[in-house]
Order: structure tokens, then C-alpha cells, then sequence
């Protein structure tokens, strides 16, 4: 059976191969997640088909201005920081319920080869993947870079996707905009924009 989360406005639909959990509000990782100060963790953690991935979800959509400065470097910072605790959250997580599937198999993935743990940034936004520059690259594809570049410690591998660009890169998942989405209006679901 499909599971379905509520992130930023969007409602995730993951498929009946995918073992998914909203990780920063999950009641296993509580104990690791805001008690240390400055400790942050991904929206989800998922397996399918034994690779691992490690989700952040992003709606600047309607607030391009205000998101700009994060855009251009603070939201690589933060995700990487939220991929560095998040790993150290699966250890410790695992270690208090090592019968939990989701946790156990997420730090196995993450201990094998790179192919098997994943990064992906969802990211929406009003220009970001519509954008070319001068030299005819594409605004995303630079961003993605710089992503890496934060995460270059990180041996998996690392994308950044949207409703338009998700099938490469997180298979079997849809995305629907909730109320509110795209900012017009409606409550917001999930934690807002931070």
C-alpha cells in the first residue's frame, strides 16, 4: 500500500516498494533531534530496493525573494549539516531499535558501496530550474554543484529534483501541491520555511 507524507505544502506519495518514515518527527529519533543543541535531520528517510535515501524537502515557490539568499548558498550549508546529523541520528537510532527495519537497513546501506545511499534535495521554486545562465548552463545543474561540493564528504550520491525532474532521481514517488502550496494562502503543513 502507498504511503503518503505531507511536506511543505506538497503531499509525497511513495510507492508500495518504498519503506518510508517522516525521520525529524518520528518518535525514535526524537531523543537525538533538538535535545543536542544545533541538531538538525532530513524530512525523510526511505529504502527502495535496498538503496537508502536521505530527503529534504523545499517550497520556495511564491517566495523567490525571500528564498534568494538561500538559494545562493545557506540551504547547501544546511543540508549538509542535516545529512551529517541525520547519519549520525541512524546510528544512534538504530542502536536503541535495532529491530526496526527502516533504521537498520538505512545504516547498512550507508555503510556499503556509494550507489546505495542517496541524497535528494526536493526542491521547489519559482525560477531555480527555468533558469539558464550567460554561459548557457542551467541554474539547477549549478546549484546541484555546489550542493556536492558541501557534501563532497558524503559517498553517495547527491540530487536535487522537483515534480519536473523527479523520476530521475526518486523512483515510484509522486508529489501533489496540499493548500497553501506555491505561497497562496492555506495553512502550512509540515514545519514552514526555515
Amino acid at each position: 500500500m502507498p504511503t503518503r507524507i505531507a511536506e511543505e505544502n506538497i503531499e509525497f506519495t511513495f510507492g508500495d516498494r518504498w519503506v518510508v518514515e517522516k525521520y525529524d518527527s518520528h518518535a525514535d529519533t526524537q531523543p537525538f533531534i533538538g535535545v543536542v543543541e544545533h541538531r538538525k535531520a532530513v524530512d525523510f528517510v526511505g529504502l527502495h530496493e535496498h538503496v537508502a535515501f536521505l530527503i529534504e524537502v523545499k517550497d520556495y515557490r511564491g517566495f523567490r525573494i525571500a528564498n534568494r539568499p538561500k538559494t545562493n548558498g545557506a540551504l547547501n550549508e544546511a543540508i549538509a549539516q542535516k545529512v551529517h546529523d541525520t547519519l549520525a541520528g541512524l546510528l544512534l537510532t538504530h542502536r536503541r531499535n535495532p529491530a526496526t527495519r527502516l533504521w537498520r537497513e538505512s545504516l547498512n546501506a550507508c555503510r556499503l558501496r556509494s550507489g546505495q545511499v542517496r541524497v535528494v534535495l526536493w526542491l521547489e521554486d519559482d525560477a531555480l530550474f527555468r533558469t539558464t545562465t550567460p554561459n548557457g548552463k542551467s541554474a539547477a545543474a549549478i546549484f546541484t554543484a555546489r550542493l556536492k561540493q558541501h557534501l563532497k564528504w558524503f559517498p553517495g550520491k547527491v540530487l536535487v529534483v522537483n515534480r519536473a525532474f523527479s523520476a530521475r532521481g526518486l523512483p515510484d514517488v509522486t508529489a501533489t501541491d496540499l493548500p497553501g502550496a506555491a505561497g497562496h494562502g492555506g495553512p502550512a503543513v509540515g514545519k514552514g520555511r526555515k
